[in-house]
């Protein structure tokens, strides 16, 4: 069992992380039905740009636990994120992919797309909007099947307050 950490300009606008670790339940002491391995890496970059209005992310997470009693089962993600602000929107975004296989063929793959606009172009007006998609894709083990799902959302919404309402509740 053991693992580490490493990280590269922490403080910088442009930040790298890895992390590799694993352990074993013979070595934990911990009872377990059956001896298994756990073992996780991930690596992250970040970059930030010189105003400080756009952040960029990126990261790949991967994950197995194994055993002789139950196979191996592992899941790796792949996850991409953008946050800005360029006045007068606000800005956030995700694209992330994860996929799950079991023994037996059993496993899934999963896209979620996520993305979010606030625009204010007048401190009376506020319009916020948001898109979601996700897609499911999930096999049974020994069935010979599966089946998809797909789910999509669109919304938006205005707030406006107008200037005569603020002098009304100023006078109250």
């Amino acid at each position: 069992s053991g693992g580490g950490t490493v990280t590269v300009f922490p403080a910088s606008r442009f930040p790298f992380l890895a992390s590799a670790h694993s352990t074993d339940s013979r070595s934990s002491g911990d009872y377990a039905a059956s001896d298994y391995r756990n073992t996780r890496a991930t690596l992250r970059q970040t970059y930030r740009d010189p105003l400080g209005t756009q952040t960029w992310v990126g990261s790949f997470d991967y994950s197995a636990i194994s055993s002789d009693a139950f196979g191996r089962d592992t899941v790796s993600q792949l996850e991409g994120r953008y946050l800005g602000t360029q006045d007068p929107h606000r800005t956030d975004a995700v694209l992330n992919w994860s996929r799950n296989r079991q023994p037996g063929g059993a496993g899934s793959d999963i896209l979620r797309a996520y993305a979010s606009n606030l625009y204010t172009p007048t401190p009376d007006l506020w319009v916020s909007s948001l898109a979601n998609l996700t897609e499911s894709d999930l096999t049974v083990s020994g069935a010979g099947g599966g089946f998809t799902q797909r789910l999509g959302q669109l919304s938006s919404q205005a707030v406006w307050r107008p200037e005569w309402d603020e002098l009304i509740a100023n006078e109250q």
